[in-house]
């Protein structure tokens, strides 16, 4: 039986690269063999889905048919699927990427023919005159000055009471925009690449010493208010190879993700990914803390909302322990 297309984008879902093995180097997937027709290389998806890095590969994928498995974990699927996972897109978005490297459709070549993806329209900066300044109230509720909110560009959607957090290149170049308020995001325009970008990236210079990753834009703003540099942010705990490419831009990077399970997750990837790009990683640790904290703070045991201080946000800083002795 033949697949379903995806109708949104007018391609087969079922789409290889013309060449698998240069895609998956794209993708930044670390290839250890060929073997009798299948690469075999670390499994992306090992450490989300088992706890653990990949350290003895055991994934491969079929160097002509694109279909993968990890014989330990049991991730598999078509390439199409391991595209969407390791760039953190839709399976639409994941046929254009496979499409732009040079494509062989599986399931028929009759779609050959057909016309490539149209470009997207770039995001004009007026959309954004549609929105404020935060109120001064909402910023003190979240430890952020007036001046780190500028500088970041934040806004606040009035009608809607949610924060506006622009997604820009390392460029400068608007992408889109994230609105967002407790239990409710949304990106827009629809299927902008966020996993393409650090939030807060186009205000590093051509390279900066020591960068802090965390997952909340918002967060970048606190951590600026406290006198940190450079905070960047991956828009949330899953955090691609692209974004971990654009950290290697720092001498090192200390990595401040939430201090919950998916953050602690993401954290030991980060680290293990730039280890392999030769970037040193340091790691906050929490020291004090309590779980569920984040840069922006805790909720305490009557539910009340704990900001950090300055002096607590330094403290973590200064006992952050190299990634390598974390002992995951």
């Amino acid at each position: 039986m033949r697949r379903k297309l995806e109708r949104g984008w007018g391609a087969v879902t079922d789409v290889i690269p013309g060449d698998i093995e240069a895609a998956m180097i794209a993708l930044g997937l670390e290839e250890v063999e060929t073997v009798a027709g299948e690469i075999k290389a670390r499994c992306p998806a090992h450490l989300e889905r088992v706890g653990k890095i990949d350290r003895n590969p055991s994934f491969s994928v079929h160097a002509d048919k694109g279909v993968f498995n990890c014989f330990s974990c049991g991730y598999k699927g078509r390439f199409v699927d391991l595209v969407a996972y390791v760039l953190g897109c839709t399976s639409g978005q994941a046929v254009a990427w496979i499409r732009h490297q040079g494509t062989v459709a599986a399931v028929t070549r009759m779609y050959e023919s057909q016309k490539d993806e149209p470009v997207r329209k770039p995001v004009s900066e007026a959309v954004l005159a549609l929105y404020d300044d935060p109120p001064l109230e909402e910023l003190a509720a979240r430890g952020i000055s007036p001046e780190a909110a500028r500088k970041f560009g934040i806004l606040w959607d009035s009608k809607f009471q949610m924060w506006i957090t622009p997604v820009r290149d390392p460029s400068g170049r608007l992408m889109g925009w994230q609105a967002k308020r407790p239990g409710f995001v949304r990106n827009k325009p629809y299927g902008v690449k966020k996993s393409l970008t650090l939030f807060g990236m186009h205000l590093v210079g051509r390279r900066a010493d020591t960068g802090v990753l965390v997952e909340s834009p918002l967060d970048c703003a606190v951590l600026s208010t406290a006198g940190v540099a450079y905070p960047v942010s991956s828009f949330g705990a899953k955090v691609s190879l692209h974004q971990i490419s654009l950290l290697t831009k720092f001498d090192r990077v200390i990595i401040w993700m939430d201090n919950d399970h998916a953050g602690w997750t993401a954290a030991e990837y980060v680290a293990w990914e730039l280890r392999k790009r030769y970037t040193p990683a340091l790691v906050v640790t929490y020291e004090g803390l309590p779980p569920g904290s984040d840069p922006g703070g805790y909720t305490d045991a009557q539910g009340n909302r704990v900001l950090l201080t300055r002096e607590q946000i330094k403290d973590q800083l200064l006992l952050t322990k190299p990634a390598s002795l974390m002992g995951w």
